[in-house]
Parts: structure tokens; sequence; C-alpha cells
């Protein structure tokens, strides 16, 4: 830290004391989010897994108190609707715990454990879970999930229209033939 000080002190008054404040410069981290399922039709039936993408642009780390919010469309369920901890998977799973509650549509809460300083500058945290069967109520609609990515209170994201996205996925019947 390089800083000027100065004092109001006489010269010869044999001492001079004053305050130093220093203020370091605020973080700044430009955290975006992705999701996506690889599929833009299933059936009923069908249980589908979503891989979200936390990516930070930098300038600085993510800090760790980086938190998500997915809301599912109404029909759509993990933990058979009840509120639970949801299983992850992806490469960075064991830095995220994930909850979600028995409202409906249903919430899905995340928030980042990992190590400290977090999501590093021009990097990224990939999770992803999988939803309950989907049920025969949701046939011929167009569901979408939603999902916000929050910065660190401590940090500043100084871009904000990229920390929300969505992914839509027509479901269709499933087929139900009999040969005779």
């Amino acid at each position: 830290v390089t800083g000027v000080v100065t004092s109001d002190e006489a010269p010869d008054s044999g001492t001079a004391t004053d305050d130093l404040v220093v203020t370091p410069a605020a973080q700044s981290a430009d955290l975006s989010v992705t999701k996506d399922d690889a599929v833009t039709a299933a059936a009923v039936g069908d249980a589908l897994t979503y891989t979200l993408t936390i990516a930070n642009a930098g300038p600085d780390a993510s800090g760790t108190g980086v938190t998500l919010s997915d809301t599912l469309p109404a029909g759509m369920t993990v933990n058979n609707g009840a509120a639970a901890t949801v299983t992850l998977g992806g490469t960075n799973a064991s830095d995220w715990t994930c909850t979600s509650d028995a409202a409906s549509p249903q919430g899905i809460s995340c928030s980042y454990v990992g190590a400290a300083p977090g999501i590093v500058a021009n990097g990224n945290s990939v999770i992803s879970f999988v939803t309950d069967q989907l049920p025969a109520s949701v046939s011929g609609s167009n569901l979408t999930n939603s999902v916000t990515v929050t910065p660190d209170p401590a940090v500043t994201d100084p871009d904000l229209t990229n920390n929300d996205d969505q992914h839509s996925v027509a479901v269709g019947d499933v087929a139900d033939l009999t040969i005779s």
C-alpha cells in the first residue's frame, strides 16, 4: 500500500501522530450463470439433468458468499416435491450445498461452500442436478426453468444482466401402443 502521510503538528513539537486509514479497493467479479439440460423436448416419465455453469469474468475472485436460486416450473420437482438436500453432480459439486423447498412451484436454493477466495477470476464452477420424472399433468406443456446467481455481498458485480438464465423444454405424451 502506498500513501502519503501529512501532519498538522508543528515540526518542533517532538512528536507527530496522525491516524492513517487505508481503504482497500472494492473487489469486483462479473458473475454469470447458464442453465442447460441438453434437450428441448422430453416425454412424460423422463427425468431431466440440468447443468448450471457459474462463470466469473473477473477481475477478482467471487468471494464465498455466492448463492443460486433456481425456480422449477409448476409440475417439475426434485426430492418428490419435498424440502430436502438436493443431490448434486458436476465438477464442482462439493463446492455447493443446495436444498429444495416444498412450495409449488418448487424452489432450489444453493450456497457456495467451497474454499476462499471463491470462484477465481476467469474461472467457473459447474454443478448439476436431476429432476423427478415428469408427471402426466405437464404433458403438452412448455416448461421454463429459471436460475439466478447472486454475488457475495462484499463483492461488486459490474454486470447484473448476465446473472440469470432460463431453459425451456416441451413435454409430450408417451405413446401407449398395443399390438394384437
